[in-house]
């Protein structure tokens, strides 16, 4: 058994890693860097509307 199997770290790697060798390289650097923080931008206001829900 493997135990990483199904975690959200090994998960989350295989969607940031895909193993096409393009991808990993991106045309315009700038883009990925702003795609990356549109991502943590919508994380924080996932957990601020779940912290201000749970009281």
């Amino acid at each position: 058994n493997d135990p990483t199997a199904g975690s959200p770290t090994v998960t989350l790697l295989r969607l940031l890693l895909p193993l096409n060798d393009q991808a990993l390289r991106p045309k315009n650097p700038i883009q990925s860097v702003v795609a990356t923080g549109g991502v943590y931008k919508g994380q924080g206001r996932n957990q601020r509307k779940l912290m201000t829900c749970a009281y």
